[in-house]
């Protein structure tokens, strides 16, 4: 993995090479469309906070001290499809640690679920709810594994 510091998201995205992708889902590696990068360097994009991430990934096994999943899936436009997408992580005690949704552009009402997890995609309650959740969404993508980042230390602010 490499890392790079920049200004801003902005700043860093504009280094990475335009792609725009037009067809439907799923995407060359599930590359998410805000975050396009070329299919060769298999970058992915994680955002956390303020702090956008990009690393490289391979389709193998994830490393050892791989800790956190993100994924992303699109769910049908019926009454507590969310409920039951975000009950099938519920019930194994897997943690969700961010929930974003997007919508889909072009499609009014539809929107892109992006899942962070503490847990590793190869955990068997993991597998078991991705599982679970692929019979009823209407398609899922393991963006990737990774070692989930430290929290900053902050220091105590007093007043005088």
């Amino acid at each position: 993995m490499t890392v790079e510091a920049v200004y801003d998201t902005a700043g860093g995205r504009s280094s990475w090479p335009s792609r725009r992708f037009i067809a439907p889902p799923p995407w060359p590696r599930a590359v998410p469309p805000r975050c396009s990068a070329s299919k060769s360097s298999r970058k992915r994009c994680r955002t956390t906070s303020s702090i956008s991430r990009a690393s490289s990934s391979s389709a193998g096994t994830p490393p050892a001290e791989a800790n956190k999943t993100t994924i992303v899936f699109a769910l049908p436009s019926t009454p507590g499809s969310l409920f039951k997408a975000l009950s099938v992580f519920a019930l194994r005690d897997i943690n969700l640690t961010k929930l974003e949704s997007r919508p889909i552009r072009g499609t009014p009402w539809e929107y892109l679920f992006y899942v962070d997890i503490d847990a590793r995609r190869d955990d068997l309650a993991t597998r078991a709810a991705l599982t679970q959740l692929g019979e009823f969404a209407k398609w899922v993508r393991v963006l990737g594994t990774y070692k989930a980042g430290s929290e900053p230390s902050r220091a105590r602010l007093t007043r005088k």
